[in-house]
């Protein structure tokens, strides 16, 4: 039989078999939420997430601190509308097309691809016209029911597409008052820290070498439809928690080694010289967050219209084969015969079951954005990267 990959979920499945929506850029969406929630807004929340000594110094740079929790606010409040707004409209996709899949899989009752199959086939051997009559409406309603599924489903995708778009124009508005007013507060802070370059480089580095070593973890998470855990790396930014916790060997040897180094230079003399550091570095790490999190949106709006051209494609399979049996009953049976029926049901339940897949762990994810106090030290990474080395 000639599989041309009509009638099925193509494009809706991923080569690893996971739902098209288990994508690195739907996991930043809910980095981003993240990032955004812990953000500091008041001088309770910033010096409490720094654990500053020396307030006097917050008053110094008081002109150039206040202006920065204002404009982290705005961010968060961006995070918040993707957490409560546009991350369910994603699940919700996720939701119509778990119900459309297990319908056409006929996981819960006969498959309408079966019954439209079934009919082309009755039709084409019809000899009575009242029944021929009957047949041909039945594909047609049975089609028409199909169809009209698929446009719902496009109707929803199409919101969240607009959502997407809508909170990436806010998150770029944000972001540039942000960077605006961490520029004010980088010049300000950078004149009071000895050595400021080779502080933010070793930052950049220690940043730079946790996402090349966790990588992989997190390819294999994702792959696994795996609900990461996020953390806040005090002073250096955020990391999958639950990435770091699978680093074995020389690798987490060498990140504990360089946390360690990092952190040597941040608290070196202790007192108001830390402080100093500690708000430079917090600086820099907010700024590496952001900055990641603002191309993920736009690849996530190119995942869900890849599945809307999916639906699409299904939709037209369908019209087509109605078109068929009104023009040429013979033409659409020798179609359908060359159809492999049991793999295209099969294929139905495989997205069902990836879609389930998917949603146990995004809906997991999404619940844990909630925690925006979850965070550890470079001491404390260290540490748990050394026992983590030797097991």
């Amino acid at each position: 039989m000639a599989d041309n990959g009509s009638m099925t979920a193509r494009g809706l499945l991923n080569s690893d078999g996971n739902y098209a929506a288990q994508h690195q850029a739907m996991y930043d969406l809910l980095k981003y939420i993240q990032v955004g929630q812990s953000l500091p807004e008041t001088l309770e929340a910033y010096e409490y997430r720094l654990r500053l000594n020396f307030l006097a110094l917050i008053y110094v740079l008081w002109q150039q601190l206040s202006p920065l929790w204002e404009a982290y606010g705005k961010v968060k409040s961006d995070s918040t509308e993707c957490k409560d707004r546009v991350y369910p409209s994603i699940l919700n996709v996720a939701d119509l097309t778990l119900t459309y899949a297990r319908n056409a899989a006929g996981m819960d009752g006969e498959s309408p691809y079966s019954h439209i199959f079934q009919c082309v086939r009755d039709l084409a051997n019809a000899t009575d016209q009242e029944e021929a009559d009957r047949l041909s409406k039945e594909i047609d309603n049975f089609i028409s029911v199909q169809t009209g599924k698929i446009d719902d489903l496009n109707s929803q995708s199409s919101v969240c597409t607009e959502n997407l778009r809508s909170l990436e124009g806010r998150m770029v508005a944000s972001q540039d008052v942000v960077k605006q007013r961490s520029d004010d507060l980088h010049e300000a802070i950078a004149q009071m820290v000895e050595d400021a370059e080779n502080t933010e480089k070793q930052l950049k580095t220690l940043r730079e070498k946790v996402a090349q070593t966790t990588a992989p973890y997190e390819q294999d998470q994702l792959v696994a439809c795996a609900a990461p855990s996020y953390k806040w790396l005090e002073l250096s930014g955020t990391i999958v928690m639950s990435a770091i916790t699978s680093v074995r060997g020389s690798d987490a040897t060498k990140i504990a080694n360089l946390a360690d180094d990092v952190w040597a230079i941040i608290a070196n003399d202790g007192g108001e010289k830390k402080d100093r550091h500690s708000i430079l570095a917090d600086l820099l790490a907010i700024d590496a967050d952001l900055t990641a999190v603002l191309t993920p949106v736009n690849t996530a709006i190119g995942v869900v219209e890849q599945m809307m051209g999916s639906w699409t494609a299904i939709s037209d399979d369908l019209a087509n084969l109605g078109k068929m049996v009104k023009d040429d009953i013979k033409s659409a049976n020798e179609y359908i015969a060359n159809l492999n029926e049991k793999k295209i049901i099969s294929n139905w339940k495989d997205l069902a079951e990836a879609v389930e897949k998917y949603q146990g762990a995004a809906e997991a994810r999404l619940k844990s954005t909630s925690d925006s106090s979850t965070s550890i030290s470079m001491e404390e990474l260290a540490q748990q990267l050394r026992e983590q080395a030797n097991s």
